[in-house]
C-alpha cells in the first residue's frame, strides 16, 4: 500500500491532503499524474508476482483515481467508484480554505480554463475500458 500525494508522508502542508483544494490547480494536476504512475506502477509490479484477477476500489479521492484508472487501464476484474469526487474546482470553492478561495478569485479565476486545465485527469473525459457488469 502506497499512499497518494500530498497525503500522509507526502503531505506538504499540516494536514494530510493540502493542495488538492488549495486554489492552486497545477498542484492538483500533478498530484493526479503522480498518483497514476504510483498506481501504474504498483499494478505493473502485481501482474510480474503472478497476478491475474486485480479489482480496484476507492472511495471519494480514492474514487476519483479508480475511475480515472479504469480509463486508462486494461484487464481489471472490477473497478469500483465509491462515493467518487468528480469535479475539483467545485469541491474547492466549496470545501476549500475560505482565504485562498478568495484570493483565486480575487486573481482571476476562470472555471472553465481550470477545467480545461484539468481534463487531462479528469475520468469524466475518457472512457472506461472495462465492460459494464453482464456486458461481456
Amino acid at each position: 500500500m502506497s499512499n497518494l500525494p500530498l497525503h500522509g508522508p507526502r503531505k506538504i502542508g499540516r494536514q494530510s491532503g493540502a493542495g488538492y483544494l488549495t486554489g492552486n490547480f497545477l498542484d492538483t494536476l500533478h498530484a493526479e499524474a503522480q498518483a497514476m504512475w504510483d498506481i501504474r506502477r504498483l499494478l505493473s509490479w502485481i501482474r510480474a508476482q503472478g497476478g491475474e484477477q486485480i479489482g480496484v476500489y476507492g472511495l471519494s479521492l480514492g474514487g476519483y483515481n479508480t475511475a480515472l484508472l479504469a480509463g486508462l487501464e486494461d484487464g481489471f476484474a472490477c473497478a469500483i467508484a465509491g462515493i467518487p469526487a468528480t469535479d475539483f474546482i467545485q469541491l474547492t470553492f466549496r470545501h476549500g480554505p475560505p482565504l485562498q478561495v478568495r484570493f483565486a478569485e480575487r486573481h482571476g479565476l476562470v472555471h472553465d480554463e481550470v477545467a480545461e486545465l484539468l481534463r487531462v485527469v479528469s475520468p469524466m473525459a475518457g472512457t472506461p475500458r472495462l465492460p459494464r457488469a453482464g456486458a461481456r
